[in-house]
């Protein structure tokens, strides 16, 4: 009779079932931790590239906003040589040439840091993409893995 009360209160707080869902956690994980080493090792190929192109971006941003602002200086300058132009009567000339020039170089320099952004940042960004769906396609797999465990 014991033995019997004992799987009755046992059935009835549903020991058995609870005993296996955390057993089949603990064969998820166990299964996770000791999956395919390639997934591995591309799950960390990965995360790796997409921290080093996300670096590189956040770098080169920094490096283009300084261009640019080192850029609209010129036109600053541009502005300061017209205006010295008419102050000085007999460097007119000369003064208005090299405000022209700056002028020049500003919007040259402009139009060349963009051309630069736009190849260089789209080839950076699709290889963040190809990260992320690396990453995405490992968590599939993982769930795939949790879903059979």
């Amino acid at each position: 009779m014991k033995g019997e009360d004992w799987r009755a209160v046992a059935d009835s707080t549903e020991f058995r079932a609870k005993a296996e869902g955390v057993l089949k956690g603990i064969q998820a994980s166990y299964q996770l931790k000791n999956c395919d080493s390639r997934f591995t090792e591309l799950k960390i190929y990965a995360d790796e590239l997409e921290t080093r192109v996300n670096a590189i971006l956040r770098v080169t941003a920094a490096i283009a906003q300084k261009q640019r602002s080192c850029y609209n200086s010129y036109k600053d300058f541009a502005k300061t040589f017209s205006e010295w132009s008419v102050i000085e009567k007999g460097l007119k000339i000369p003064l208005q040439k090299i405000g022209h020039n700056l002028d020049n170089l500003e919007g040259a320099g402009n139009v060349l840091l963009l051309e630069e952004e736009m190849k260089f940042y789209e080839n950076l960004k699709e290889y963040a993409n190809y990260a992320c769906s690396l990453r995405d396609f490992i968590r599939k797999y993982e769930i795939d893995i949790k879903s059979k465990g």
